[in-house]
């Protein structure tokens, strides 16, 4: 087996580089604040653009499960992919600058990654993150995705656990 060492994954290997001047990994620093606005000025988006993506998130947020889940059968998807399901739908939560701990949509980002953790857990013994759930290796790296862009912004130990897990699975491959 290939073991290689995956700390520091959440905050170098997938977050596009080193922190820049907000502390937050490069890739990542104009998801919110000035930043945001200037970039969202350079590159033609505005009030219209942020509308439709604050619809788009309105309608994922109402169509979270009470557990914090997005059940694909109920659109449908198959219902051997829930895990892979909820982690696509929180990475625009994600992507928009949303996060656990501040957001207009923090409780639904929080709901969705309790959720994750919580059946993530059955996985984290036998390192062997795949079956019911994430489909194939490509739900497997659509809920890493989620897990570390969460731990970029302070989500808890758990998570960070079940990202280094599904990475060092991934990578043994």
């Amino acid at each position: 087996s290939n073991v290689q060492d995956v700390s520091n994954l959440a905050t170098l290997g997938l977050s596009g580089g080193a922190s820049g001047a907000s502390g937050l990994p490069s890739g990542y620093s104009k998801r919110s604040g000035k930043n945001k606005n200037r970039a969202l000025r350079s590159g033609g988006g505005g009030k219209n653009t942020e509308g439709a993506v604050d619809a788009a998130l309105r309608w994922l947020a109402a169509h979270q499960e009470p557990d914090g889940s997005w059940i694909a059968s109920k659109y449908e998807g198959t219902s051997s992919a829930d895990l892979a399901t909820t982690g696509l739908a929180l990475l625009p939560f994600l992507g928009a600058g949303h996060n656990e701990m501040s957001g207009k949509y923090k409780n639904t980002v929080r709901q969705g990654i309790k959720y994750l953790n919580a059946n993530l857990d059955q996985f984290a013994d036998s390192g062997k993150y795949k079956g019911k759930g994430f489909y194939n290796n490509y739900g497997v790296s659509i809920v890493l995705m989620a897990m570390a862009e969460t731990t970029i912004f302070g989500s808890s130990d758990k998570t960070r656990k079940h990202a280094e897990g599904m990475a060092k699975y991934l990578l043994d491959q």
